[in-house]
């Protein structure tokens, strides 16, 4: 397995156990398709507000194709000039309202891949990178939490705390 460092397996233990932490990180991101190899179908959020697994769960629980990237679907799709998705057995008149519910969707919102790679876009910041000055100026717009709750009041281990203060303060340096 890939080994990570114990201080970013901390701040990925905090914005999971944190909440607020992660549903402002989720809302200021949104998923940038490129060549679509880098995207999982179903469980990226890479069209509309909810990932597919979440909007279609019952189609998800079928799908025998559950970590498939969204380039592999969209290659089958250009082959059999339609979307085709594999479930485990045959779908019932429910699921299939289910079903045609997400063809409905895909087809016309279909991607279209290029060669740049998939990308996470900061919407926060102009230029769509994550940076510092970015969160902080999100975070002190008013529109969040204080930064200083969202820093010291959370379950993270003192020394992530400490971590986010530095950076926060500018004593980190963070380019």
């Amino acid at each position: 397995g890939q080994q990570r460092s114990k201080m970013w397996s901390d701040i990925l233990n905090t914005a999971v156990s944190n909440t607020q932490l992660y549903s402002f990180y989720v809302a200021n991101c949104e998923i940038q398709v490129g060549n679509g190899t880098r995207i999982r179908f179903w469980e990226d959020q890479w069209m509309g507000e909810k990932c597919f697994k979440k909007e279609y769960p019952r189609l998800f629980e079928l799908s025998l194709e559950k970590e498939v990237p969204l380039s592999y679907l969209v290659e089958r799709k250009r082959i059999t000039a339609r979307w085709d998705l594999k479930f485990r057995r045959r779908l019932r008149a429910w699921e299939e309202l289910e079903a045609v519910r997400l063809m409905d969707k895909l087809n016309s919102n279909t991607p279209c891949l290029t060669e740049k790679a998939d990308a996470l876009v900061w919407k926060a910041s102009s230029n769509g990178l994550c940076s510092t000055a970015a969160v902080y100026n999100k975070l002190t717009s008013g529109q969040v939490l204080p930064v200083t709750e969202l820093i010291w009041k959370n379950v993270s281990p003192p020394k992530v705390k400490f971590f986010c203060w530095l950076v926060w303060k500018g004593r980190i340096k963070s380019r």
